[in-house]
Order: structure tokens, then C-alpha cells, then sequence
């Protein structure tokens, strides 16, 4: 074998050295047989998450905060969003939202603050009288600046014994009440739109706002001793509305929940409402089937050093 043609050899075995590095390199990526890899998003706040390389579809559970709660009564549980195919581009960063719980509502105190992301604040009382809770706030996913899964946040209690109506996947559930004096419920965001502010139990007190938007409305006041206020409305892509204020020593209205939303193109939806887990604040899981890096150096050539032959 002359020296040309060991040189040749030489040179095919390179180029094949080269390929299977670089099939390596690949494989740490993320590619094919690789393990499906979870995220979850607990903590009350915005953050963001990159799409793995070469994923264009994700499995996410998102679930909205639940309804302050007031001495009697609890806030209203949560909506929530399973989607097994949501649609998303490759090495694309979205952002992550998950909504807070309302405040909870006390004798004589005004503590029925919003919960983060869309709740709305219970009404103000009179001596002795009970505070409604603040409604819990939407859980989501943005893309692109557009929410592309939403999950609607639970009503406030009505201060002291109506419950908050919950949140939903879709259509949001209305708060609880009974006749005047009593505060009315403030009635939930839908697919269509916001919820209305329950009605006022009578002088001396307030209705409800509606929905605002996105933002649960604020449940109604009153000025009049030992009587309770409205719960605010839970968030949600059409919050709901607060809950009544009421009189003569009767119950606030509880706040409607908000709805919530998924895009179109995504596929195994599976909305529910008034979930119990988990409980409190929001959450955002999202499962992607790998974890290929996106945006890393660039891999060095695979250099092969050649021989030198004589004859």
C-alpha cells in the first residue's frame, strides 16, 4: 500500500472519529429516549421558563389560587387547566404566573386583602362587624405577551358565614349569600365575560363592583356595627365580582370566581373547577419530554491529526 493511499485511509477515519463526536455532543442535548423533565411553580410571583431544544409541545397543569376565607366560612376553591399537548416553540422563553390567595377576613378588622394576580379586596366594616376575604388571584402562562393558559382564582368569603364561589377552569362559580339584609353574591367570570357585583343588604352599606377585566371586582362595605362585608372577586381571564355588604348585623355577600382560558391549538384539555389541591396559593406545573439545552457554545471541530508517511 503506497503512502497516498494510507493517507486517504487515515483521513476517512478522521471524518468517522468526527461524526460519532459530534452524534455524542447531540445526544447530551436532549435528544430522542431522553427523560421527561417537571417544573413547578409555587411561590406567589412572575418568572419565566425556556422551552427545551427541539420541544414543541409541553404537558402543563396550571391551578389559581383559592379565596380568602372569613370566622365561618371558607374562600372558594380554585379552577385549574390539565393540558397534555400545549403548543410552544422550541428555545422560547414564556412567562409564568402564579396567582396568591386572598386575605383572610376577621372580626372587626379589615384583613381581607387581594390575592396577587387579579383578586379583589374584600369591603371595609363598621365596629364589631366581620371583614370579608380577598379573592384569590389567576395562575397562567404568557407567550409571546399573550396568556395561552389561564386558571381562574376562588371568590373571598363573605364576612361572616357565606362562602366564596370558586374558580374555574372555564366558567367561574357565583359566591354565596342569602336574602337581604344580607349582602348579595357577586356572580362569576365566564368564557364570555366579567361577573357583576352582588347587591348591597340595605343603607348604610355597598355593592359589590364587578369584574374588571382580568381583575376580580372588591365586595361592598358597610358602615353599619357588627355586620359583615362583601368578598372579593377571584382573577382569572374575566374576574368575577365582589360580594354585597350587608345590615343589621347580617352576612356579606361571598365574591364570584374568575374564569380562566386554553388557546386553541392545544389538545387533552381537561378544565375543572372548585379544586382542593393545592391548597392556597396557586401553582404552575409544566413537564417537558427533555431538557435539551438551548443557546450553549458552539462545539469545537473534532480535529484528528494526521501521520506522516514515508516512501
Amino acid at each position: 500500500m503506497t503512502s497516498r493511499d494510507l493517507r486517504q485511509r487515515w483521513r476517512r477515519v478522521g471524518v468517522a472519529a468526527a461524526g460519532l463526536a459530534a452524534a455524542a455532543l447531540w445526544g447530551l442535548g436532549g435528544s430522542a429516549g431522553a427523560a421527561p423533565v417537571t417544573q413547578t411553580f409555587t411561590t406567589p410571583g412572575t418568572f419565566t421558563y425556556t422551552v427545551p431544544a427541539g420541544v414543541t409541545s409541553l404537558s402543563v397543569t396550571v391551578t389559581g389560587a383559592e379565596g380568602g376565607s372569613t370566622t365561618n366560612a371558607g374562600g372558594g376553591e380554585a379552577g385549574a387547566n390539565a393540558v397534555t399537548g400545549l403548543p410552544v416553540t422550541p428555545c422560547s422563553v414564556v412567562t409564568i404566573v402564579v396567582g396568591g390567595t386572598g386575605g383572610t377576613g376577621s372580626l372587626g378588622a379589615n384583613t381581607g386583602t387581594a390575592g396577587s394576580n387579579g383578586g379583589g379586596s374584600a369591603g371595609t366594616v363598621g365596629s364589631g362587624g366581620t371583614s370579608g376575604g380577598g379573592g384569590g388571584g389567576a395562575s397562567e402562562i404568557v407567550q409571546n405577551g399573550t396568556p395561552i393558559v389561564v386558571a381562574g382564582g376562588g371568590g373571598g368569603a363573605g364576612g361572616a358565614v357565606q362562602g366564596g364561589g370558586s374558580g374555574g377552569g372555564a366558567n367561574g362559580v357565583a359566591g354565596t349569600s342569602s336574602s337581604a339584609p344580607a349582602g348579595s353574591p357577586g356572580q362569576p367570570g365566564t368564557t364570555g365575560g366579567i361577573g357583576t357585583g352582588g347587591a348591597a343588604g340595605g343603607a348604610g352599606s355597598t355593592a359589590g363592583d364587578p369584574g374588571a377585566g382580568t381583575q376580580g371586582g372588591a365586595g361592598g362595605s358597610t358602615t353599619v356595627a357588627n355586620s359583615g362585608s362583601g368578598g372579593g372577586g377571584g382573577g382569572g381571564t374575566f374576574g368575577g365580582g365582589g360580594g354585597g355588604g350587608a345590615v343589621s348585623s347580617d352576612t356579606g355577600g361571598g365574591g364570584g370566581g374568575g374564569s380562566g382560558f386554553v388557546e386553541a391549538g392545544a389538545t387533552g384539555v381537561t378544565p375543572s373547577t372548585g379544586n382542593t389541591t393545592p391548597t392556597g396559593n396557586g401553582e404552575v406545573v409544566i413537564t417537558s419530554p427533555s431538557a435539551g439545552a438551548c443557546g450553549g457554545p458552539a462545539t469545537a471541530p473534532v480535529i484528528v491529526a494526521e501521520p506522516s508517511f514515508t516512501g
